[in-house]
């Protein structure tokens, strides 16, 4: 186990620890000790945090977020990371595609093959056409 790169919150301190190591007596306190769910949405809701990934097989947390929110009178943007039945690259992708359309600010280059840019014609296409000569 080692800390992240990016911060967590967590559920299980109640708060945003400095560097959360998630070894096994980590998960045993998830399993046996009541979470903090709504006081570590709350907080981070105090932040001005607005966009939140749930990142799990199936967004089971995601109305809770936005219930949440609901309550402190804020307006958010939830979103999971995989679904039941569709654990595939494209709905991971999807997914993030979404966050970015809300406003989440993403390093693409992890997931895009490697190319290069074509610069593309610019507008109007002064009624030149760009297809292929079969």
């Amino acid at each position: 186990p080692r800390s992240p790169r990016v911060p967590v919150c967590s559920t299980v301190a109640g708060e945003q620890p400095g560097e959360p190591v998630f070894d096994a007596g980590y998960w045993f306190r998830n399993l046996r000790n009541r979470v903090e769910f709504s006081a570590v949405v709350g907080g981070l809701l105090e932040e001005g945090h607005r966009r939140f990934i749930e990142v799990s097989a199936h967004p089971v947390l995601v109305h809770a977020i936005e219930q949440t929110a609901e309550a402190a009178d804020r307006s958010v943007h939830a979103t999971g990371t995989l679904r039941r039945q569709d654990d595939s690259p494209h709905r991971l992708l999807t997914s993030t595609a979404e966050a970015w359309a809300h406003g989440a600010t993403l390093t693409w280059d992890p997931a895009l093959p490697p190319g290069h840019l074509t610069t593309l014609p610019t507008y109007p296409f002064n009624h030149h056409h760009y297809w292929l000569d079969t």
